[in-house]
């Protein structure tokens, strides 16, 4: 069983998880998650050589048996750590044992040699994870996405945040934006951008918009303003 000595020993920094608001509270990555694993998720993603939030994450995706974001957890630590801290990524580990299934366990701990990093590219509420197999060969899907069908666009974008293939989610919705009024595909795309804390791709984005246009939704001065507020 994890313990918080663990944490103690892991780092010796007393900085916890930022407190920052979250706008868009239903990205894939927060699916099932409480507003305090959401916390440390943003923090993460935005410093994520944090160890010492690293472990306090998967200490309590462990003591709220949260099963599939514990997973999660340790898969980013170890693309994190990418074959450092040894004896700390083995513990946490053997720790969460009989919280994991087998077939996890052996996933992770397969990974601890950075040559099998790859085996862990398709798990899902993986921050780091970049959704790529074996050759860099992308995960195939069912959905076909069409330029005048918003409903299978929008499939086949949760498809690929599913196996955390973000970088193709956000360029589908991204050209999808200049042929299609859907509005849910703005907000996916906004909730993108803002999880991942993208400024740049949201910033070049907005300005292709205005110049060709298109019709935005009010969040997009929402996001502007918060990127504003909270500069890199």
């Amino acid at each position: 069983m994890l313990s918080l000595s663990v944490i103690e020993e892991s780092h010796n920094s007393s900085k916890t998880a930022e407190e920052r608001p979250f706008i868009f509270r239903t990205c894939f990555f927060y699916e099932n998650a409480s507003p305090e694993l959401e916390t440390m998720l943003h923090h993460i993603s935005r410093k994520p050589n944090d160890l010492l939030c690293h472990v306090q994450r998967i200490y309590y995706c462990f003591a709220h048996k949260q099963a599939d974001h514990l997973f999660a957890a340790l898969t980013d630590l170890l693309i994190i750590l990418h074959g450092k801290g040894q004896a700390l990524i083995k513990r946490m580990i053997s720790g969460s044992h009989n919280l994991l299934s087998a077939q996890q366990c052996t996933l992770l701990e397969h990974a601890l040699d950075v040559n099998h990093l790859h085996t862990l590219q398709t798990v899902k509420y993986s921050l780091f994870a970049t959704g790529r197999i074996a050759e860099h060969e992308l995960i195939t899907t069912q959905y076909q996405a069409s330029p005048d069908d918003s409903d299978d666009t929008l499939s086949l974008a949760h498809r690929y945040l599913e196996y955390s293939q973000v970088d193709h989610a956000m360029t589908l919705l991204e050209e999808a934006l200049f042929t299609d009024d859907n509005e849910d595909i703005q907000h996916l795309l906004l909730q993108i951008y803002r999880s991942t804390d993208n400024r740049q791709h949201f910033l070049d984005t907005l300005t292709q918009a205005e110049q060709k246009d298109r019709p935005l939704i009010a969040e997009w001065q929402q996001l502007q303003q918060y990127f504003n507020d909270n500069p890199s």
